[in-house]
């Protein structure tokens, strides 16, 4: 106000000199201002941010190491949508809190206390949104970087989402979240120089106005932004909450033990699984020694997944025990077992990675190795590939075929070196041919491997040493008689 004093005491003193200081302090008032909005900006968006992507670390470490926290698009919710809500919030309650002084010009008092001045006023008005339209490119620029790089990591994110449990089964959870750690980074970043940057036109549209104006008025921010800031502080402490239940949730125990050296064996004895109140394994008995091919045959629905995913650690037993190298699985160190027990599920999850990356995923990557798993399983064809092992896969391994993505899958195994081999229905959509080559494959390296394949081939089944029937969660060994589900003889 004192400045626009000035600027009229000059006006009606005649003296038009005298405007030139009062102008030109009116214009570094204006940059002042312009750098320190700038200023708050970056140190409110900082904030936000970071408070957003620790917590979203969080959450997904949650979520990985421990297989937990709902449906999957509960998670992508927690980790995406509701981590940005709070992150609104953190920035509106930092921005409540400062009380800024903001500088408009009135082009009104332009007109009505000097006509003369009015012209050339829009003159630098024009210029200054000129200057607002140019920076516009670079604030384009910026969003199209801040999408890219939210694209990258809820693309990771998704992958995890789908694939926790080969994550987990090859102690690979340490490696990915490194990952997304590093992708959420160059998101964080990408996202605050948006929120920079997409400041500047209005910023040089302010100051340019200013000038042209030069005029001064002082005042806070209308009321109403306050309530606004309170909806919004509102919506994030409810994202907050959800965050806080999933972050919250009972986590499984770990046990501490270490198995021997050398071949083990896998044993089932009595084990139970109750879902929804009905057993889909019912005190289930059997074991699969270390040279041996046991077959786990039965209908759909029988159990034989479960049983599975029981030995490799992602269910665990409601009754009875599940023995690797005759310890409880759930008194095994997580990564002991891991080590020891590799699975290989149905779909045969593979990542956007390079092949070397998914064979060894988990692990640091030994191209000798690497070529030497894919030739065992079958997979030989990818050295023949203009870019080999390096050769980067496109999300869910779009382009390969059921049998590439299973003998890459059975690779990842057999570069794990695992002392029990786990696979569910492996010849699941692949011709005989192809079905030929893989159990050949297993057979090749069951020495001293105890493996275990859930399948309804009759030609899986007749390559085993014996098979295991199973109906209605309940499992029985069958050597040499009929096995209905299949139409072959169990050995």
């Amino acid at each position: 106000m004192w400045l626009l004093r000035q600027a009229l005491a000059a006006v009606s003193g005649g003296d038009a000199t005298a405007l030139v200081p009062v102008a030109s302090a009116f214009v570094a008032l204006s940059v002042l201002q312009a750098a320190a909005t700038v200023a708050r900006t970056a140190i409110t968006r900082r904030i936000s941010a970071t408070v957003a992507s620790g917590l979203r670390r969080r959450l997904h470490a949650a979520f990985l190491a421990d297989g937990a926290g709902g449906a999957v698009g509960d998670r992508v919710a927690a980790l995406a949508e509701e981590v940005d809500q709070v992150q609104y919030g953190v920035s509106g309650l930092v921005t409540a809190l400062r009380n800024p002084i903001t500088v408009g010009g009135l082009l009104a008092v332009a007109f009505g206390v000097a006509p003369g001045l009015a012209l050339p006023a829009l003159g630098v008005l024009a210029a200054a949104f000129a200057l607002g339209a140019a920076l516009g490119g670079r604030v384009r620029r910026a969003t199209e970087r801040g999408r890219a790089a939210r694209a990258a990591m809820v693309a990771l994110l998704a992958e995890h989402l789908a694939g926790i449990e080969v994550l987990r089964a090859h102690d690979a959870v340490g490696v990915e979240s490194a990952r997304l750690a590093a992708l959420d980074e160059a998101d964080r970043r990408a996202r605050w120089r948006l929120d920079v940057v997409r400041g500047l036109p209005a910023v040089a549209v302010q100051v340019g106005a200013a000038a042209g104006l030069a005029g001064v008025l002082l005042a806070s921010r209308p009321l109403a932004d306050l309530a606004e800031v309170w909806s919004l502080v509102q919506r994030s402490l409810a994202a907050l909450a959800r965050v806080e239940v999933a972050l919250a949730a009972p986590r499984p125990p770990r046990g501490d033990r270490d198995l021997p050296q050398g071949p083990v064996a896998l044993a089932w004895e009595a084990v139970t699984v109750r879902r929804a109140g009905r057993a889909i394994v019912d005190e289930a008995t059997a074991e699969a020694l270390p040279g041996e091919l046991v077959a786990l045959v039965g209908p759909s629905g029988a159990g034989k997944t479960t049983l599975l995913r029981l030995a490799g650690g992602a269910v665990a037993a409601d009754a009875g025990r599940v023995r690797v190298g005759g310890i409880d699985v759930a008194e095994l160190r997580p990564e002991a077992l891991h080590a020891a027990v590799s699975v290989v599920p149905q779909d045969g999850m593979l990542f956007a990675r390079t092949v070397a990356e998914n064979v060894a995923l988990g692990s640091d990557v030994d191209r000798g190795r690497v070529e030497a798993a894919l030739r065992d399983a079958g997979a030989g064809f990818v050295l023949a590939w203009p870019a080999g092992v390096d050769t980067p896969l496109a999300e869910r391994a779009a382009g390969l075929s059921g049998g590439e993505r299973q003998r890459l899958a059975i690779a990842r195994a057999l570069y794990r070196r695992a002392r029990v081999l786990l696979l569910d229905e492996p010849t699941a959509g692949l011709d005989g041919e192809t079905a030929a080559a893989v159990v050949a494959t297993l057979r090749a390296h069951a020495a001293g491997r105890a493996i275990v394949i859930a399948t309804h081939d009759p030609a899986v089944v007749a390559a085993c040493d014996r098979a295991v029937a199973v109906r209605d969660g309940r499992i029985e060994p069958s050597w040499g008689v009929e096995v209905p589900w299949t139409g072959s003889s169990a050995r």
